[in-house]
């Protein structure tokens, strides 16, 4: 009996790991932003919320997608960068936003996100 039960369960130990998802072992897929020539977006130091978004953009619409910032580099930003739901925006501790004066970043009551949400103010962005 017990050689019949050991036998059941050699038979179903490789029938299980085979069963098993793939998608529990994929991980996230990552795109980079860079400002030396090796990432998916690649910045100049100048508008770099322009390459930014686009990560981000492509990120939101390939949900579960992070967005990592390679240093080191200072990206330069003008504008707001706006992300989406599902989406993760991580980096190298040596990448630096470099905010540009005199565009509103300060003054709580009108001032200008330095990361919104796509869409907009009243659009509703989860699991950032």
């Amino acid at each position: 009996m017990i050689n019949r039960i050991q036998s059941i369960f050699l038979l179903m130990c490789p029938y299980a790991l085979v069963s098993t998802p793939v998608a529990l072992c994929d991980t996230q897929p990552v795109i980079y932003v860079a400002g030396d020539g090796t990432g998916n977006y690649n910045c100049d130091g100048k508008d770099d919320q322009v390459q930014i978004n686009q990560a981000l953009e492509y990120a939101a619409n390939n949900p579960g997608t992070s967005v990592y910032l390679k240093g080191p580099f200072a990206y330069d930003i003008e504008n707001s960068c706006l992300i989406g739901s599902n989406t993760e925006l991580t980096g190298d501790s040596s990448a630096k936003l470099r905010l540009a004066d005199n565009v509103g970043w300060t003054t709580a009551s009108v001032g200008t996100p330095i990361v919104g949400q796509i869409g907009g103010k009243g659009t509703v962005v989860h699991d950032i």
